[in-house]
């Protein structure tokens, strides 16, 4: 039966067919629905759902299914009550040019008073059941309309709320109320149908999906006069939605027993329980393709996580929306910046002179050299040069004229130098500035990263704590780049975080997981992350040529999970040197730490030296990235000395030709790529242990790299402080062991 389906499913495919079938199936299903009836053989489902049908814009068929309905109960109120509705809905449209959900709420009144006007007032009571039914009728389009915009809208639809699901059951539970009368062999057709979809809920949805299913299903069908389907599909919803877990097999149990549980203690006839058989039977049946995909709709776990996926969704974006704003303010002064405003330099002429002018007052001479200006201006430029004057040879205030020319001169030299710097200035701060925007820009882009959360693990995280007698408020699971992370919260503190509940963490995890953050007040929050296979060990040792040494080194870890260690060679000696190659660091490490990729951070460090930089000042950086749970090593050198890599495999030279940092604008670091195992040693050294050491240095870094690394630091800078050399020395030497988290 299951493949009978499914080949009926797969030739649905079909245009022609589909269109057929869709026309088919709404005039059988509104067919039903038109035939259901309350007691008193009142029929405003009818109205509520033709009307429904007309404000959601479906074929005609549906209203055609409606009136088939009607005819097949004989209802004539029903039928006044729909074709006014109709009428009236239709002539609201023409009137405004619109369907709009008040007017037809304002045709099913007018609808509904026609036909209790004109069939419901032959007694008080008739009145009264006639205006319940008007009411039922308001109420339920509502409900229809709900539910029929939800079928419609889903294809592009990920989720299902709650009430949409309740909705959609109201109106299915409707259609099965127009089978009430049909019971072949005592058996409800309606209860067997309804039993199918609940027992389908409480599979997909759980316990509260399956009992809110059976108890929508349940009224509906009750108000054909039987109440006792109400208790049967309740009970069933909730006791194959805890069965879940076994599978469908489960589920379909969870409907035999509580069948059972309703026949025996309300001494119900057979049929029953029959009708359970059958529905377990039909739900067994029913294709796999059909409960995933109304898995995909109803699954409440999926809700939860959907709804979290979509608000950090809207975060993220929101975040990256800001950023990237800020990226194209700061990339836009830093093109301001970059392209000034072209001022034309003034050229030489003899108007230069004319400062000169009262030096020459009171001199019988003047009009006559100052009338011809130019000649004058060749002259004084050729006497300050050392070169005899021809027409000022017997001048004498010749050397008081060349004395203020060669300081007018010197002064114009040093504005145009003044210009020239601020000019220089004023184009590295625009490149800085596109520099600090790109920078802002991979933030951007590393917030748009994705994160999930895993349900499943969360609830193994919650059962685990449970057995160890730690029971938690909530435990939220996530993996973001590829890294898990699980934070439990408690009402109360049991002083348990680094012990009993992290070894359940970890056996729910399936993996060590490490405490890395917790806050014990007002209760307790713990945050556990996976356990690092290495741990890095690191000592430094320094040797200065001077009272201050150029050389920084820092060995540390991140609160990401990796592990830095850098070294930065300012060039020459004292306290110049010590300043760049101390801001090189400082800013390595801050930019890593707020999460910036080393790429960017190299960039962003040599734009801002380079801006800075006085002279010819640069400095070099040898800095090793570390992944503290895989092994991976990123390495980037900037025309730093060889790191020494020692492993099992031998002694390794890691060297790079790039260029220091802060001379150009662009200088892109050499890369090496490795992974690091336990017993692994890296050994940095500056330029002046290599200077001292040169091709000695892989024997002689094997030879230290023992033991403490300090003490392998020492060693080796007392090696290279017995040669000649004068620059600063220093030695990072870190050694990886493993086994170090508990």
């Amino acid at each position: 039966m299951q493949k009978a389906v499914e080949r009926l499913l797969r030739g649905l495919k079909m245009p022609a067919v589909r269109e057929v079938a869709l026309n088919a199936g709404l005039f059988a299903a509104f067919l039903l629905i038109a035939r259901a009836k309350l007691p008193d053989s009142l029929a405003p489902f009818a109205t509520a759902a033709a009307a429904a049908a007309w404000c959601a814009g479906l074929p005609v068929s549906a209203l055609l299914g409606c009136f088939a309905g009607l005819a097949t109960v004989v209802s004539a109120d029903g039928a006044i009550s729909l074709s006014i509705t109709l009428a009236a809905a239709w002539a609201l449209k023409r009137y405004s040019g619109r369907t709009v959900k008040r007017q037809v709420t304002l045709a099913i009144g007018l609808g509904e008073l026609a036909a209790l006007v004109t069939m419901r007032i032959s007694s008080p009571y008739s009145a009264m059941m006639g205006g319940l039914s008007a009411l039922a009728a308001v109420l339920l389009f509502s409900v229809y309309l709900s539910a029929m915009r939800t079928v419609l809208t889903l294809k592009i639809r990920k989720i299902l709320s709650e009430e949409e699901v309740v909705s959609l059951c109201i109106l299915c539970g409707t259609a099965l109320l127009g089978l009430a009368d049909v019971a072949p062999l005592g058996i409800s057709l309606s209860a067997v149908l309804g039993g199918c979809v609940t027992l389908l809920l409480a599979y997909t949805g759980g316990a509260g999906a399956g009992a809110a299913c059976g108890i929508a299903l349940g009224v509906m069908l009750a108000l054909g006069g039987t109440s006792d389907v109400l208790v049967s599909l309740g009970t069933m919803g909730v006791i194959a939605g805890g069965m879940k877990k076994l599978g469908r097999p489960g589920t379909a149990a969870g409907c035999l027993l509580s069948g059972a549980a309703i026949t025996v203690y309300s001494r119900a006839d057979a049929a029953a329980f029959a009708a359970s058989v059958l529905s377990a039977a039909l739900f067994l049946a029913m294709p796999n393709r059909v409960i995933s995909e109304v898995g995909r709709f109803v699954n409440a776990s999926l809700r939860r996580e959907r709804s979290r996926q979509e608000y950090l969704f809207r975060l993220r974006e929101l975040l990256k929306t800001r950023l990237t704003e800020f990226s194209s303010a700061f990339a836009e002064m830093g093109e301001l910046f970059a392209k000034p405003l072209q001022k034309k330099k003034p050229e030489a002429s003899a108007a230069d002179i004319r400062p000169l002018q009262p030096i020459c007052r009171d001199c019988a001479a003047q009009r006559r050299c100052w009338g011809d200006e130019a000649r004058l201006y060749l002259e004084l430029y050729s006497a300050m040069n050392g070169d005899p004057p021809f027409r000022l040879s017997r001048c004498p205030r010749l050397e008081g004229l060349c004395s203020a020319l060669r300081a007018l001169d010197e002064s114009k030299k040093r504005e145009q130098s003044a210009e020239e710097r601020a000019e220089r200035s004023a184009l590295l701060s625009g490149k800085q500035l596109v520099g600090v925007g790109s920078v802002v820009d991979t933030l951007a882009k590393r917030i748009v990263s994705e994160v999930r959360f895993d349900d499943r693990l969360e609830s193994g995280v919650l059962a685990r704590l449970s057995a160890a007698l730690t029971p938690a408020e909530d435990v939220v699971a996530q993996r973001a780049g590829g890294r898990l992370t699980v934070t439990v919260s408690c009402t109360r503190c049991t002083n348990q975080c680094d012990s009993r509940m992290q070894r359940a963490v970890s056996e729910a995890c399936g993996q060590k997981m490490r405490i890395s953050g917790r806050r014990c007040k007002d209760g307790c929050v713990a945050v556990y992350e996976e356990a690092r296979t290495l741990e890095i060990h690191a000592g430094i040792a320094k040797k200065s040529a001077g009272e201050v040494s150029g050389d920084t080194a820092i060995a540390t870890g991140l609160p990401d999970g990796r592990y830095l260690a850098a070294l930065s060679d300012g060039m020459g000696t004292g306290k110049k040197a010590a300043r760049e190659s101390e801001d090189a660091i400082a800013l390595l490490e801050k930019l890593l730490r707020a999460g910036v990729d080393l790429l960017s951070t190299l960039s962003a460090v040599n734009r801002l030296l380079a801006l800075r930089s006085e002279g010819d000042m640069f400095t070099t950086l040898d800095c090793c990235l570390v992944d503290l749970v895989t092994g991976r090593c990123e390495c980037a050198k900037q025309s730093a000395a060889p790191t020494v890599w020692i492993s099992s495999g031998g002694v390794t030279l890691l060297s790079g030709d790039s260029l220091p940092l802060g001379i150009l604008d662009e200088a892109p670091p050499q890369r090496h790529s490795f992974t690091l195992k336990e017993g692994d040693w890296l050994i940095f050294v500056s330029d002046g242990i290599y200077e001292a050491l040169g091709a000695e240095l892989p024997a002689l870094a094997s030879t230290c790299a023992c033991g403490d690394p300090t003490g392998a630091a020492i060693c080796l800078a007392e090696a290279a402080a017995k040669r000649e050399c004068k620059d600063d020395m220093t030695v990072i030497a870190a050694r990886v062991v493993g086994g170090c988290e508990p």
